[in-house]
Order: C-alpha cells, then structure tokens, then sequence
C-alpha cells in the first residue's frame, strides 16, 4: 500500500529482528512500520533496542494480538508511537502512517476509547 503512493517511500521490507536492526542502523527512516511478532525475536524487546538506537524514531506497530493486550504497555514501557490492529490496515494504514509522520500518535479506532483513559486522556 505504501508503495503505491507517490509520497512516501519504502526503504526496506525486512521480517527478522536483525534484519530491521542492520536497516535503521544503516538507514536513516522517517518511520517503522513493525509487526510486534517476529521470526526471531519478541516484539517488545525489539522496539525498546531500536529506540535506543533511534530514541526519536516514530514507530507503529500492527498486531494481531487482541487489541488490549498491548497498547497500553507500548506506550509506557517501549515507545511505539501507534497500533494498528491487523484487520483495520486496508482502511487505517495510509491515515496511520501521515498522522504519525505529522507528529500524531495513532491507534486502531476500536481501541481509542480504552487507552484514552491509560494515558491519561492524552491521545
């Protein structure tokens, strides 16, 4: 999807941890867009090495974990900039990707309401 724009670029499509790791140490990208289950590493663990590699690297996450499992946790402990659950990225991912490349964060509609409170009414 984000290839068929004219505005926005992928620099690169990788599915390992270290992988993504080589990429945003060689690359300097506006953004990552990753799924919080890797091949060969947990999510988490990845998000919070990249942002220290990239502290200020916005980061969206999709997931098909059920939608209250992490967001909250995303925020707080690794610095994602916004979730998407997999099922809503036909229709959630390019508003998604320019909102967060715009300074937003970004949630999956579903989700908005419960982590409104999480965070303290700070969306």
């Amino acid at each position: 999807m984000i290839s068929e724009t004219t505005d926005m670029t992928v620099i690169d499509d990788v599915g390992h941890k270290r992988d993504a790791l080589r990429t945003i140490s060689r690359e300097d990208p506006d953004m990552l867009i990753m799924d919080i289950a890797l091949q060969d590493g947990n999510g988490l663990e990845t998000l919070r090495e990249i942002k220290k590699i990239k502290p200020g690297l916005p980061i969206l996450i999709l997931s098909l974990y059920p939608e209250e499992q992490y967001p909250s946790n995303l925020l707080k402990e690794a610095g994602a900039t916004g979730y998407l659950a997999k099922e809503t990225v036909a229709s959630e991912l390019l508003p998604a990707v320019r909102h967060i490349l715009h300074g937003g964060t970004y949630f999956s509609s579903d989700e908005k309401s419960g982590l409104v409170s999480d965070i303290g009414g700070q969306l």
